[in-house]
């Protein structure tokens, strides 16, 4: 097992500050662990939380990608996210929010760091050839609608990777 990071933990006052004014964040609900939080907004969702509402999660036990593919998250190492998304669209749009949301971490990402990211399309960032972020859309129904889980998870402060993932 490797250690946790020394990063500071995450403040959800401080990001519902940083999202003021914006259609997502006035929900903010950090954890020190979850299953998923992927998992957890589509609960919210389900209960009727309306649009905008993001998760973090310091760490995560069961993350998943795309076919079932897992994520493994060390506390403080990864940016571990979800919002919920009720977007004003038809359904045969909710498909292009995966690849907008990887446009718009990509360019969060070059801005940030000085980095050129690719998008490997249709859910990964690469840096370097190699897979940093992945991003999971997964669409419901419910009495209150329709609605979105886009998860998040992007190696931010990791030094170490499983055997299997190293290299």
């Amino acid at each position: 097992m490797v250690p946790p990071s020394s990063a500071a933990p995450l403040d959800a006052r401080r990001i519902r500050a940083a999202l003021a004014g914006h259609a997502t964040g006035a929900d903010v609900r950090v954890h020190e662990e979850l299953a998923s939080t992927s998992d957890c907004v589509r609960e919210l969702g389900f209960a009727g939380h309306p649009h905008g509402a993001v998760v973090f999660a310091e760490s995560q036990t069961a993350g998943r990608g795309r076919r079932e593919n897992r994520w493994n998250a060390e506390p403080r190492d990864d940016l571990l996210f979800s919002i919920l998304l009720r977007p004003d669209v038809g359904l045969e749009k909710f498909s292009r929010l995966a690849t907008l949301a990887a446009l718009g971490l990509s360019r969060g990402v070059e801005v940030a760091g000085a980095f050129a990211p690719q998008i490997k399309w249709p859910n990964d960032l690469l840096l370097g050839g190699k897979k940093f972020c992945g991003i999971l859309a997964e669409m419901f129904t419910s009495p209150a609608g329709p609605f979105l889980v886009l998860g998040v998870g992007m190696n931010v402060n990791r030094i170490a990777f499983p055997p299997d993932l190293r290299g």
